[in-house]
């Protein structure tokens, strides 16, 4: 993608194709490397898995690789979703060696999580996309911003507290949460404001709701899951003391409570209080989930909001297909060639 950078301009829209068959062939070398490392690990989906061409997709955050999990999901349903796979990140992580380069040329969103800065990123980044229908986008964001962690729980309790200082009586305030941080909303507000644009040419109108657990839990440990489930850990081992399954619920919103027009017509304040809502009902199922090990039959309630989970949809362990490995043998190759044309051009050019 570095030495196609150049093409971008020619003709952006031949990058852009270029960059999503470069995450194809990323999401490949991902399947592979996942199969040989942590092929024992089983994918537990329940819900509504209904993945469309274009959605906006929010979830809760674990761990360092949830986006890991939801990428494969992707893989699972097949290739056009896994081309449109756009992923909201800390800015630093851009600057990680291979991923962090690849993930910024493939135009992931990096953000600093300060809105003076933000701003101006989110409008450069989302204002194009519902005026391309021809490419696929499944937008990714996790609005806690941040890890489950004791020292976040306390800046939430700080924050709740404060909250019910400077409010009426009776006026709403979050409930204090056990196994997710309070959501920042205005990050999710923004892609669904921007993405559902009436005047746009094809306006994003589905939005999904993804709960991340795994088994075995490392709160049943007394620790919180980003310090058991790290990067290193599952490559380093996979097997299933470290994780065995990882759940996934899908839901879809709609409907007059959660329908993505009636939220892109609320005001910032009325969406926090919204999606402050619907994470009390997250912190719901995750509370059942460590009791039962399970997110099937779930049933729950918060406000107007509410949840209940049948039995999975499927489940599914990781094994590359042929194709996986031909994608990756070709991109290794593409990238062997180019590197040899330039290669032999300097050759020439030193002569």
């Amino acid at each position: 993608m570095v030495l196609a950078t150049p093409i971008w301009i020619v003709s952006p829209r031949l990058f852009r194709f270029l960059g999503r068959q470069a995450k194809v062939a990323f999401t490949s070398t991902a399947a592979i490397l996942h199969w040989l490392f942590m092929g024992n690990i089983e994918f537990v989906i329940t819900g509504e898995p209904s993945f469309e061409r274009q959605q906006i997709v929010f979830a809760n955050h674990q761990t360092l690789t949830d986006w890991w999990w939801l990428g494969l999901c992707a893989w699972h349903q097949g290739t056009p979703l896994i081309s449109g796979i756009k992923i909201i990140l800390m800015d630093y992580l851009k600057y990680v060696p291979f991923f962090g380069w690849l993930a910024y040329l493939i135009d992931f969103i990096f953000l600093k999580q300060k809105w003076a800065l933000d701003e101006a990123t989110f409008t450069r980044s989302l204002t194009p996309l519902p005026n391309r229908p021809s490419e696929p986008l499944w937008l990714l964001i996790f609005p806690e911003g941040l890890l489950l962690h004791q020292k976040n729980l306390n800046s939430a309790a700080a924050f709740i507290e404060k909250q019910k200082a400077s409010l009426p009586p009776g006026s709403y305030t979050p409930r204090l949460p056990t196994n997710v941080i309070l959501p920042r909303s205005k990050g999710l507000y923004t892609c669904i404001k921007k993405l559902n644009n009436p005047e746009a040419i094809a306006p994003v109108t589905t939005l999904m709701d993804v709960t991340f657990a795994f088994s075995p839990s490392a709160q049943e440990q007394g620790l919180f899951p980003n310090q058991v489930l790290t990067p290193l850990a599952f490559f380093g081992k996979g097997t299933p003391d470290i994780v065995s399954r990882v759940h996934i619920d899908f839901r879809r919103m709609e409907g007059p409570v959660n329908g993505v027009d009636r939220l892109s017509q609320l005001s910032e304040t009325e969406f926090t209080e919204w999606l402050n809502k619907r994470w009390e009902l997250k912190d719901d199922l995750l509370g059942y989930f460590r009791k039962n090990g399970q997110f099937e039959g779930f049933v729950g309630a918060r406000h107007d909001q509410s949840i209940q989970v049948g039995a999975r949809e499927t489940s599914f362990k990781i094994v590359p297909k042929a194709m996986d490995f031909l994608r990756v043998f070709g991109a290794f190759f593409a990238l062997w060639s180019i590197i040899a044309v330039f290669t032999l051009i300097g050759v020439f050019v030193r002569a």
